[in-house]
Parts: C-alpha cells; sequence; structure tokens
C-alpha cells in the first residue's frame, strides 16, 4: 500500500486513471492514508483538532492495517499525543473486528 500512496502523492486525480484515479483521490481527500508515508517529524506536526477528526470509517483493511503498523512504530509521538493514542486504539479495535 505504501508504494501505490507514494506513487500518486501530489499527483491531480484527475490525470490519473482507474484504480490509481480512485486511490489518488482517497489519499487527498483523508489525512489518515496521507500518515501511512509521512516521517517522524510529518506526524508530530499534526494537531490535536486533526487527530480528534480521525477515524476508521471509510478504510479499507489493508488501510487500517498499514496505519496502525505506522503508528505503532511512532513511539515518541504515542507518548507525547494521547489523541495519536486513541487513534492508534480505535485501529486496533477496527483490525480485532475484522474477518481472519
Amino acid at each position: 500500500l505504501e508504494p501505490a500512496i507514494r506513487q500518486v502523492l501530489g499527483v491531480k486525480p484527475l490525470s490519473l486513471f482507474g484504480d490509481e484515479r480512485q486511490l489518488a483521490q482517497r489519499v487527498q481527500n483523508r489525512l489518515e492514508l496521507r500518515m501511512v508515508v509521512m516521517s517522524a517529524p510529518e506526524l508530530k506536526m499534526i494537531g490535536p483538532g486533526q487527530y480528534k477528526s480521525m477515524g476508521t470509517g471509510g478504510l479499507k483493511p489493508d488501510e487500517v492495517r498499514a496505519l496502525t503498523h505506522k503508528l505503532e512504530q511512532q513511539k515518541d509521538l504515542l507518548n507525547t499525543s494521547a489523541d495519536a493514542q486513541r487513534l492508534l486504539a480505535m485501529l486496533k479495535r477496527k483490525i480485532a473486528a475484522l474477518p481472519t
């Protein structure tokens, strides 16, 4: 998923076709998806209000897993942001509810 997001990041969806266009639109509209390819400093720059407005609704199972993996790697962020911790807990609950 990460390579696919990097490929469409910053590309205008209208210039793409099919699945790439759909992914580009989703990446453009969902901060949660852009977070998968952000660096640690970029993740720390996300404001508390933005974290609070995030959710798991509409995310595909592979997107939920990718974002969970990304956040689990960010120990500094999780130690300093209750909102990031809340999002991670929400993602883990979503994963637990996914069919195996």
